[in-house]
Order: C-alpha cells, then structure tokens, then sequence
C-alpha cells in the first residue's frame, strides 16, 4: 500500500467525539461540576452515537457527511480552543464543548469552546466552531425537552446570522434533509411551512405566534386558512412538537416524519426536514 493510500485510510477511519458539560466557577477557587456530562456525541464506523443523561440517537453516517466532518474538524483545530468571554461577576456557569479528532495522520488532537452563560448570546464568534456545531446539531436530533433546551442554548451562543435562515416573503428557501432551521422568529405576521411544490402533492400551512405558544393553521388557497390543527403550548419539562405526518420515531429511519416542528422559545422555533419526503420549504408570511 502506497502511502496516498495509507493516508486515505486513516483519514476515513477518523473518529470525532464532542461532548458537552456545565461548570459553576467562582473567582478565586477551582470549578465545580453542578450538572452531569449533558452530553456525549461520537462519529465513527458509519455511525454517530449520541448519549445524554435523558436521551439517545443513532445515525448512519456515509462516508461524504463523514468527510465533511473531518474537514469542519479540521478547520476548527486550525483555529484553536475559543476561550468563554470575561465578567466582571463573583461567579458563574461555565459550559465547555470539547472536541476530539482521533486516528488523523498528526494522531488524536483535542480543543474546546467555552461559553459564559452571564452572556452567552452570540459569543461564539468564530465561523469554524459556529459551522462544525451546526453540523453536530443536525446529527444530535435532540428530542427531549432537556436536550432541545442544551443544543437551543449553544445555538444562541452562535452567531446567529449564521444559524437562522435568510427567510423573506419573496420566496420559499429549502430547507436540506436532515437539517434543521433554529429559533426562526414567528412574529409579526408568522411562517409559511410547505411540504413538496405543486404541481405535485403539496400541503401548506401557517405557523403563528400566540399568547402561550404556536398555532399551526392548514393555508386551504390564497388568503383562505383552516381551523387549527395544532396547538404547541409552553410546559415546563415538555418538548412541544408537532409533525404533518405520522411515525415518529426516537431514531432517525424509516418512520422518520418529512418534518417537524418544534416550540423552542418565546415566537419561536425549530423546524427539522427529515431523510425522505417531498422536500421542506420555509417562507415568512
């Protein structure tokens, strides 16, 4: 075996592994753990395992998402751990996301991300880290009310003119399989959610904001809507979730829904395409 080949080997059996956890930190003394490890994820073998103390996933993963990984990795190595933003408070949480690329050529390599929660919104700046994370997110399908509200956390951290998708009323944006367009604001006038374009089968419907959640309306013609067919409402320790089609499933196969569709905050929240179906379009209304 030549040593081209050799590389491309080791290169495709690469592993990656991001896990996550929460650290109370007060000045002048070491942090202390307030939280178990909130979650653990590792991408080897055709497969990313997902492990947190509420849930757990497992997805196939070919060899081009595989690569594309690695390469995310790889950019994130070269720009180095990203250290959490400095307060000027006696204490606070801590949530550190630490990545590690095992079995590369230069051997196992690790860096991680901090996050500050005294101002945790956008403060990873840094497009490497924002990228691979969003990457890790689509893979992670967090379906617990514990696991939706880590990863919402660490999307917010991000910047979010990066996470959320450049929607307007002009035209529908598609939204790729296995994917997931996160906190995208509901108000003023809501979102159009489609599924397939005509002339084929194509249901349409309208999310809106309400007082206490999100109203999804069936869209009938122009300007014509039906009764509600669903009511996502705030409930502590709930994951609010709506899908147009049946067979969900805690895993990513088969039964996967074309969509779905889940309350995230206040007018907010998070749209997943699943692997199959006639395609997801999202357009402000």
């Amino acid at each position: 075996m030549d040593r081209d080949s050799f590389l491309r080997l080791v290169r495709a059996s690469s592993s990656l592994t991001l896990t996550c956890e929460t650290l109370h930190a007060i000045d002048m003394m070491p942090p202390r753990a307030e939280r178990p490890l909130r979650f653990a994820m590792r991408v080897a073998g055709g497969a990313c395992t997902y492990l947190s103390p509420t849930g757990s996933a497992f997805t196939a993963v070919d060899a081009p998402a595989h690569e594309r990984l690695l390469s995310l990795a790889e950019s994130v190595l070269a720009a180095g751990s990203h250290p959490p933003a400095v307060d000027t408070a006696l204490a606070r949480d801590l949530t550190t996301l630490r990545l590690s690329v095992e079995g590369a050529p230069d051997g196992a390599r690790t860096v991680t991300c901090g996050i500050n929660h005294l101002v945790a919104t956008r403060e990873i700046d840094a497009p490497a880290w924002v990228a691979l994370l969003l990457a890790f997110a689509d893979l992670a399908a967090p379906h617990t009310a514990e696991d939706l509200a880590v990863w919402t956390f660490v999307m917010r951290a991000c910047d979010l003119s990066l996470v959320a998708p450049q929607l307007d009323a002009s035209r529908a944006v598609p939204l790729l399989p296995r994917t997931c367009a996160w906190n995208v604001p509901l108000r003023p006038r809501g979102l159009y959610l489609r599924l397939g374009q005509p002339p084929h089968d194509s249901p349409l419907y309208r999310l809106a904001a309400t007082d206490h959640g999100v109203e999804v309306r069936p869209v009938e013609s122009p300007g014509i809507e039906g009764e509600p067919v669903a009511t996502l409402r705030f409930e502590a320790g709930v994951t609010a979730r709506w899908a147009p089609t049946a067979g969900a499933s805690p895993y990513r196969g088969p039964s996967e829904p074309e969509v779905e569709v889940f309350l995230v905050g206040n007018g907010a929240v998070l749209v997943r395409a699943g692997a199959q179906g006639r395609g997801v379009f999202l357009q402000r209304a």
